[in-house]
C-alpha cells in the first residue's frame, strides 16, 4: 500500500481533517470559576472524552481542562473554538 504525502507547505485539504476527534487543553485562570461554564459552552458539540480537570500551574496561577470532540468540519472546529474562547477566565485553548 502506497502511503499519501503530504505538503506541509499548504493548508490541508478540510477532507483530510475532517470527520475526526480532536483533543483540546482549556488553560483558565485559577481563580475563575469556569468548569459549569465550560460544560455549557460544550453542549453542542460531540464530546467525546468528558471535561476534566488536569494540573494546575506551578505557580498556582492558571488550571487546566483537558476534553475531547469529535468535529465533522472547520467551521465546527472555529465554532468550537469561538465558544470556549468566550468563557470568561478562559487564557489560552490547544
Amino acid at each position: 500500500m502506497a502511503s499519501k504525502t503530504i505538503d506541509f507547505s499548504r493548508p490541508a485539504d478540510e477532507k483530510d481533517v475532517y470527520p475526526a476527534v480532536h483533543n483540546f487543553r482549556a488553560i483558565a485562570e485559577a481563580e475563575a470559576d469556569v468548569e459549569a461554564a465550560l460544560l455549557a459552552a460544550l453542549a453542542p458539540f460531540e464530546v467525546v472524552a468528558p471535561l476534566a480537570r488536569g494540573r494546575s500551574s506551578s505557580g498556582g496561577k492558571y488550571q487546566v481542562f483537558h476534553f475531547s470532540a469529535r468535529l465533522d468540519t472547520r467551521n465546527r472546529h472555529h465554532a468550537l473554538d469561538a465558544a470556549v474562547k468566550a468563557v470568561p477566565g478562559i487564557r489560552i485553548l490547544l
